[in-house]
């Protein structure tokens, strides 16, 4: 019995591609997602752009205040708050488990993203340094060879990629990264876990305090 891949839909292209939007921060919270813009971004035709958004509504990824109207997700602290712990029950966990499993190769290349999102901070490149942050982790989280729990951090990244668009540049750090590698190359689960524990603490600290001035700003309503 020959065992056949089935080549990708149309339906499916336009999800990973709308998907990965998100996870790498290309959209801001509030975006206004639109299936004309979406199609002429993509060179895809409405139909498999309609599917797509509708999947990610489904998904909780975007919303639709109004029946006319698909927008990324206005940042709150109540939201932020609990995407932070759902990252912190299985973010530190992929880590750990994907740390026995890295190889040289998956090294290297966990090294060309640490090097390349430097030269974009350099260069003031947020955007690439975004995606190149979302390579990073997903490079390491694969590893794990939990496909199950990768498809619940993806999920969640879908959801706080937005949220990242807001990070300034000098919280962009990093540092933790350079930990986790120094921790899976001398084998320490633990430690590779805690330093992308720190790195998804400091990223929402931040946020969090970001937000609050913003709900005192408006007078107290989010």
């Amino acid at each position: 019995m020959t065992n056949t891949k089935l080549a990708p839909t149309l339906h499916d292209r336009a999800y990973k591609r709308l998907k990965s939007a998100l996870r790498t921060s290309a959209f801001p919270p509030g975006h206004k997602v639109t299936i004309r813009g979406c199609a002429e971004a993509l060179g895809m035709s409405a139909t498999p752009i309609r599917a797509a958004i509708n999947r990610l509504v489904a998904e909780g990824a975007l919303e639709m205040p109004s029946s006319r109207t698909v927008r990324v997700p206005i940042p709150t602290i109540a939201r932020l708050n609990e995407i932070t712990r759902l990252r912190l029950l299985t973010e530190p966990l992929a880590v750990a488990e994907a740390t026995p499993h890295c190889d040289e190769e998956t090294l290297a290349q966990l090294e060309r993203h640490q090097i390349e999102m430097a030269a974009s901070a350099a260069r003031a490149d947020y955007k690439t340094y975004l995606a190149l942050n979302e390579a990073f982790h997903f490079t390491l989280y694969e590893a794990s060879d939990m496909p199950v729990l990768c498809r619940l951090i993806e999920t969640l990244w879908q959801q706080i990629g937005p949220y990242l668009y807001l990070l300034e540049p000098s919280m962009r750090g990093i540092e933790f990264h350079a930990d986790a590698l120094r921790a899976i190359r001398s084998g320490d689960p633990e430690a590779a876990a805690a330093a992308i524990k720190s790195d998804i603490e400091r990223a929402a600290d931040h946020l969090a305090r970001m937000l609050a001035k913003q709900h005192d700003a408006n007078g107290g309503s989010q």
